[in-house]
């Protein structure tokens, strides 16, 4: 018997829209895309304003249909955000620009929160430029002997290392532009060609490594993770060098909780059944 060629499906009706493609899941380690210029201003608002004014520059710029429920099931959003969930939130954070409210829902758990994601990466960035800018401030108000505390040696070298730590960060958001990844300049910027067009590689070094495209490092591999390491290493410096007032929730210590929390209900790794739900936030 001779085969006979499967049948050619029957041609759409004229004018019928063609049928929905499913969006492909992010494979581990990928960070979702989004506009870098959304990105910059979040971060901006961030360090000028507070947490909340940038949640709310995020979401102005995302739509009110962007996903912001973590994969715990958690959402941190502005109190006064008309897209806050109607119950009460599970916690509470005052801030003098905004308070911010925790929610959580089960029906939440194990979603995909989209570009959500990377856009609180940013807002972390501001967040932490802006601690670590009071702690530099701190410092230099302080004196041991003939010196303020921001002379010293090596309170010198932990401020250079985290402010080494920031740019680190920032390069790996903004220049994810250049190769596809999980920035990229509104209506194909002038970012998207930048690091093709000077010959040179997109991606910063590891510690101890080379700069390269290669796949662990690209975009798609552990950029984002790299970032938010990053971001925790300067947070923490920072802490340390406020000293017991980095720690008081009257002072910077309520702004680093806030980016903990950011980094609990929104967590980054490069394998993402490995640190998904390591951290729960508990009110």
């Amino acid at each position: 018997m001779t085969a006979q060629p499967p049948p050619h499906p029957a041609p759409a009706p004229a004018g019928a829209a063609p049928d929905p493609v499913p969006d492909a899941a992010p494979g581990p380690g990928t960070a979702p895309v989004l506009d870098t210029a959304l990105g910059l201003r979040c971060r901006a608002r961030a360090k000028a304003a507070g947490p909340a004014p940038a949640l709310a520059e995020l979401r102005a710029g995302l739509g009110p249909d962007a996903r912001a429920w973590g994969p715990g099931g958690h959402a941190l959003l502005p109190l006064a955000a008309a897209e806050a969930p109607g119950d009460a939130p599970v916690a509470t954070l005052e801030f003098p620009s905004g308070d911010l409210g925790v929610w959580r829902d089960e029906r939440h758990r194990d979603g995909v929160s989209g570009p959500w994601t990377t856009g609180v990466l940013w807002i972390r960035l501001g967040l932490t430029e802006q601690l670590l800018r009071t702690a530099a401030g701190y410092l230099s108000g302080r004196r041991v002997g003939g010196e303020t505390l921001a002379e010293v040696s090596s309170v010198r070298t932990v401020l250079g290392e985290a402010a080494a730590d920031l740019l680190e960060a920032r390069l790996l958001l903004h220049h994810g532009a250049a190769d596809g990844g999980f920035g990229r300049e509104a209506d194909g910027g002038p970012a998207a060609g930048r690091a093709a067009d000077a010959g040179a590689a997109p991606w910063p070094a590891a510690a101890g490594g080379s700069a390269g495209t290669d796949a662990a490092d690209g975009p798609d591999g552990l950029a984002a993770p790299r970032a938010a390491d990053a971001l925790v290493r300067a947070q923490r410096a920072a802490l340390r060098l406020l000293g017991a007032s980095g720690y008081l929730d009257d002072g910077p210590g309520r702004l680093a909780r806030a980016v903990d929390l950011l980094a609990d209900v929104h967590p980054v790794a490069a394998d993402p059944a490995t640190g998904r739900h390591a951290t729960e936030v508990s009110p």
